[in-house]
């Protein structure tokens, strides 16, 4: 939606510079007439040097702005995520042109509004990493600096998760009423027993000791990763004092 109403602003826009060359076209040949009438070829003839002259000047300073705009800015509040596609947004130079660009391939186009403001809508990511980054082109054609890169992770499969002690069902026995749950993950994922965390290693390893009730008792363990997949697995250990 937002691309739609930047580029009807562009379109009105644009609508009007070209009723403006329509009216002072019209205006040059009533001019012309007028002078081929009153003045004959010859001075008709020098007036077309002089008017040659001034469109040319005017011309060389309409070509002046050679400022190229300031790199666009992309802004993310995540850097990781479980959905194949996104929503970029970022801050660029009003009625520039913004080109996007997602691994060395340039996606999407966007014309930027008079806030500023703009919006990259379903921005398709691919599995792994995604580097993204911008420039912006104004309306003179000047070239802005690439944008600071800006990196996001798709990932749509959850982190492994082995509970390697207990086993299910074990039959815990004696005064201590606590046991370690352990098992093995990968390495960036979170951990959580029963809603507590647990230290994962950098080799993806976690331990947890926690306290046992007599009868029946299930542990529910959770590992999730920056995404936000996750996976959980339910164990049950029994505890005879």
């Amino acid at each position: 939606m937002t691309m739609v109403r930047s580029w009807s602003r562009m379109q009105r826009v644009q609508e009007k510079q070209n009723l403006k060359k329509i009216l002072l076209l019209g205006l040059t040949i009533v001019v012309i007439l007028a002078a081929m009438v009153s003045l004959g070829f010859t001075a008709l003839a020098k007036m077309f040097v002089v008017w040659g002259d001034v469109t040319s000047s005017f011309r060389s300073v309409e070509k002046t702005d050679n400022i190229p705009p300031s790199p666009p800015r992309l802004n993310s509040d995540f850097d990781a995520t479980n959905s194949a596609t996104i929503s970029l947004a970022g801050f660029a130079e009003p009625g520039s042109s913004v080109y996007l660009q997602r691994n060395q391939e340039t996606a999407l186009q966007i014309m930027v509004p008079e806030n500023g403001n703009f919006l990259f809508d379903e921005v398709n990511l691919t599995l792994g990493k995604n580097r993204f980054k911008a420039w912006a082109v104004d309306l003179s054609d000047n070239k802005s600096q690439d944008s600071e890169e800006l990196e996001i992770l798709f990932a749509n499969a959850p982190p492994d998760l082995d509970i390697t002690s207990p086993k299910e069902g074990q039959i815990v026995t004696g005064s201590e009423a606590k046991i370690e749950i352990k098992g093995k993950t990968d390495p960036e994922a979170k951990v959580t027993v029963n809603e507590r965390v647990a230290i994962v290693s950098m080799n993806g390893t976690f331990a947890l000791k926690l306290g046992l009730t007599s009868g029946d008792n299930t542990f529910v363990v959770t590992a999730s990763d920056r995404a936000g997949n996750t996976i959980k697995k339910e164990l049950l250990v029994v505890y005879k004092p």
